[in-house]
């Protein structure tokens, strides 16, 4: 009995907790690689956020800087007002005043007018300045190239021999004309501006009674100045580039026949002098018929955007 309780003691004490595991390296090492990874992406995602809210920071103040830097000070611009005014009726009687505003009311459509023309032309020069200062070096190297230069490697015999002699003297004539037409562009306008400043200046302010001789030939020279003026403008700025592409098509066409007669023998020998091949018209058919070639027709290339 008494090793029956014994027995009953013993199976009724507890049992002690299980003795912990030994930590594994590896896991451990597992753990730090975790940490650091996750450390580098919270820095990487920081400053992913960080440049994001800078770039919109610098933006925002870029725009309210422009925009305070555009608005017009109302202040100022009242005061502005009443010190134009005072400085304007000071020393005028009633009478001369309400005649320079009469001047200024009549000129106002009419200096309109000339703004807008000399706004459109300016943007018409730009244009070509543009386009020239693009393709500048090139028709600067194009236009050192001497007319026997451009013949060599060109079939001097044959039906491709009198287009290509002609082809070859028309390239220095092209860039001529080009750079010619150019500057005469340039020089009208400045010519039509200073006449329109001339014809504003001198306008028969206030103008009262328009049924007048004067009136008259002032408005006829006004609107001279503002047509020719107006004459500088995109048709002016399409001249220019189909200028430019022509002189591409003669040099293009210039490369084709070199490389079609390449080493052939109608290639092998110069041009001959222009005496040979006759100095006029007329003189180049006879001898084209002679040979049965066809001629190139002469198209007229001349233009000005002051003969229209």
């Amino acid at each position: 009995m008494a090793k029956q309780k014994q027995n009953a003691v013993v199976e009724s004490e507890p049992v002690g907790p299980e003795a912990p595991k030994a930590p594994v390296p590896d896991e451990i090492q597992g753990q730090i690689e975790k940490l650091k990874a996750d450390h580098n992406a919270a820095m990487v995602a920081a400053e992913e956020k960080f440049k994001g809210a800078l770039a919109d920071l610098v933006l925002q103040h870029r725009a309210a800087a422009e925009a305070q830097a555009r608005a017009v000070d109302a202040g100022v611009q009242e005061r502005l007002k009443a010190a134009t005014a005072a400085a304007l009726a000071a020393g005028a009687d009633e009478a001369s005043t309400s005649l320079e505003l009469a001047a200024e009311r009549d000129l106002q459509p009419i200096q309109a007018q000339v703004d807008g023309a000399v706004k459109s032309a300016k943007q018409a020069l730009a244009e070509i300045d543009t386009i020239m200062e693009a393709h500048g070096p090139e028709i600067d190297r194009l236009g050192a190239v001497k007319v026997e230069d451009w013949q060599r490697g060109l079939p001097t015999q044959g039906v491709d021999a009198v287009p290509a002699f002609n082809l070859a003297r028309s390239i220095p004539k092209q860039i001529e004309e080009l750079t010619n037409f150019v500057r005469l562009v340039h020089g009208q306008f400045e010519t039509n501006k200073r006449e329109l400043e001339r014809a504003v200046q001198d306008a028969p302010v206030p103008f009262g009674h328009r049924n007048t001789d004067r009136f008259f030939s002032w408005r006829q020279w006004v609107n001279g100045a503002l047509r020719d003026l107006g004459r500088v403008n995109a048709d002016t700025v399409a001249h220019v580039k189909s200028r430019i592409h022509e002189l591409l098509g003669a040099v293009s066409e210039i490369n084709r026949l070199r490389e079609k007669y390449r080493g052939t023998p109608e290639s092998a020998k110069p041009f001959e002098t222009e005496v040979s091949w006759g100095r006029t018209t007329e003189q180049r058919e006879k001898m084209a018929r002679r040979e049965g070639i066809g001629l190139p027709v002469q198209a007229d290339i001349s233009y000005s955007p002051y003969g229209r």
